[in-house]
């Protein structure tokens, strides 16, 4: 084996990919911001739609649990979520848009507090 190989990780491959799918559909909701910490809202039917999107956002972490077969810790798996689209906009590979830069800022202000 080659010194620069890491071994197999089964766990890891996982942990990844669940990271991807949040990430994908952080990415697929940007003009709903970082909705999962949000407590105002303007109308009733922009709470029910925060509400859905929490709802889906629980079943994408138990979906994770369930693939690597033990408790995920959530907070983590979407700060990786939020880590992993930072890199793809600063490699480029994400079309520059308003609501992606805002949402960009939005998760590295929040990134930072978490630290």
């Amino acid at each position: 084996m080659n010194s620069f190989e890491k071994p197999y990780d089964e766990n890891k491959k996982n942990y990844d990919k669940s990271v991807g799918e949040v990430s994908d559909f952080f990415m697929n909701h940007l003009k709903d911001g970082l909705f999962d910490k949000r407590e105002e809202y303007f109308d009733d039917g922009e709470k029910e739609r925060v509400e859905r999107l929490k709802e889906r956002l629980t079943e994408l972490l138990e979906k994770a649990t369930k693939r690597i077969g033990y408790k995920v810790d959530g907070e983590k798996l979407i700060n990786d979520a939020y880590r992993h689209i930072l890199d793809l906009k600063n490699s480029g590979e994400l079309p520059e848009n308003n609501l992606l830069e805002n949402f960009c800022a939005e998760i590295e202000e929040r990134l930072e507090k978490a630290v």
